[in-house]
């Protein structure tokens, strides 16, 4: 559905003004104040229901008005006729009727279905904040990745926050001591002085048995130098020879057997075995630094368990974030956009890769129009009120997006230039000739 034909009297700073537009591209031409702005906003008053909510509709000093839009497709040569009235007292009516005089019971419904989502204003878009202009394209093309959004979010701050601990973690291995040489089991002092204790004991008993040597040889010493003591008295005491001969002979028994019980102990001796006594004592003095080597190894082996959990959770939720990264972007892929390269990301709306916002001049306007055409397949009227903002490239580029699409776009523009369609002056259309 284009426009065919306007009227509009009484409204807003418009006399009476009929416009018959030819064309695709309709430029309402004038200087500052003398209704152009009006033109589009009855457009808006007779269409956009309440969108197009105006303070005072109704010209000033006027006692009613009206705005006449007639509707019509061309390809399948259906037409409608768009009226809305406006009185002093705020009032007014709506009334849409098909080319056969048919009325609709429900005229607003039935406009509103017509209309799209960015309405009549194609740089209405561009205009939005970032984040109103994602949640208006995702609207658009069907996608809400709010919730894999908040489940992302969910999942970077957890493995961020599972990365720190990683680092910490690394620091904390990376710092902490390692002994080769510590044992698996801290050692007991207690055990070792008992031990030493034992060794101690078996150690003096040997000493005692050694001891008892020196006695047996020191006796054997006595007795020898008593025999020879009794052999001197032998010779120089013959009346004594018979007691010294007795003596003798109990001096030879004794000796023989002193000499048998000193074999037999030597024998004993001979089999005797020291223990080491100072590995337990050396034991003893570094059992504290060799405890020490070992609890610092048990706690380096805790740190590196809690360091290789850490990593897994990480990699688990990297998994995770990849996944839905993967879904969104395979989703992304298969989504068909209303222009060519746009597109978004977690950031905002992107063009050919890179953030609308960033973008040149020329190429906003491009994605802009081209969004509004895109989201007005059925009443394809466009109005844009920032006309003179545009140089003539790109009044060109806006021509040229219209006739491919074949939508019809009214736009204001200050000035009486060329490229105007219609003049607005004094709030009533201008004879294009005077105006030149």
């Amino acid at each position: 559905m284009r426009i065919v034909k306007l009227l509009s009297e009484n409204v807003l700073r418009l006399n009476a003004v009929e416009i018959t537009p030819n064309g695709n591209l309709i430029v309402i031409g004038g200087e500052n104040e003398q209704g152009k702005t009006s033109v589009l906003d009855s457009i808006v008053l007779a269409l956009g229901g309440r969108e197009a909510k105006h303070t005072m509709p109704l010209k000033k000093g006027a006692k009613k008005g009206r705005t006449v839009v007639d509707l019509k497709d061309e390809i399948k040569n259906l037409g409608l006729k768009v009226t809305r009235t406006f009185t002093e007292t705020g009032g007014g009516t709506l009334k849409v009727e098909s080319n056969d005089g048919a009325v609709y019971p429900s005229p607003q419904a039935m406009l509103d279905k017509m209309k799209g989502q960015l309405t009549f204003d194609p740089l209405a878009w561009a205009k939005m904040d970032g984040k109103k202009q994602l949640e208006v394209l995702k609207v658009m093309v069907g996608l809400d990745f709010s919730t894999l959004d908040e489940q992302r979010k969910t999942l970077y701050a957890t493995r961020t926050s599972v990365n720190q601990e990683i680092k910490r973690l690394k620091g904390a291995v990376d710092s902490a001591q390692h002994h080769p040489d510590a044992p698996e089991k801290e050692i007991s002092v207690v055990e070792l002085m008992m031990e030493l204790s034992e060794r101690q004991k078996v150690n003096q008993a040997n000493q005692k048995v050694r001891e008892a040597l020196g006695g047996f040889n020191t006796r054997i010493s006595e007795i020898n130098s008593n025999i020879s003591i009794y052999k001197t008295t032998i010779l120089d005491l013959e009346d004594k020879l018979r007691t010294a001969k007795e003596n003798l002979d109990i001096a030879e028994r004794a000796i023989e057997m002193v000499t048998g019980n000193r074999a037999e102990h030597q024998a004993k001796i001979d089999q005797l075995q020291d223990v080491n006594e100072q590995e337990i004592k050396d034991l003893i003095a570094n059992a504290e630094s060799i405890n020490s080597k070992l609890r610092a190894n048990t706690s380096r082996s805790e740190k590196e368990a809690e360091l290789k959990d850490a990593e897994e959770r990480s990699e688990n939720l990297t998994e995770k974030i990849e996944f839905i990264d993967k879904g969104k972007e395979t989703a992304l892929s298969e989504t068909k956009f209303p222009v060519e390269g746009l597109s978004f990301d977690e950031s905002g709306v992107t063009y050919k890769g890179i953030p609308f916002d960033q973008g040149s001049s020329a190429e906003k306007l491009r994605v802009s129009v081209a969004m509004g055409i895109a989201m007005n397949p059925k009443l394809k009227v466009l109005l844009i009120r920032d006309g003179s903002l545009l140089d003539e490239k790109n009044l060109k580029t806006v021509a040229q997006m219209a006739d491919e699409s074949g939508h019809q776009i009214w736009l204001e523009r200050v000035g009486k230039g060329k490229e105007c369609s219609i003049i607005i002056e004094d709030g009533s259309v201008e004879a294009r000739e005077q105006a030149e």
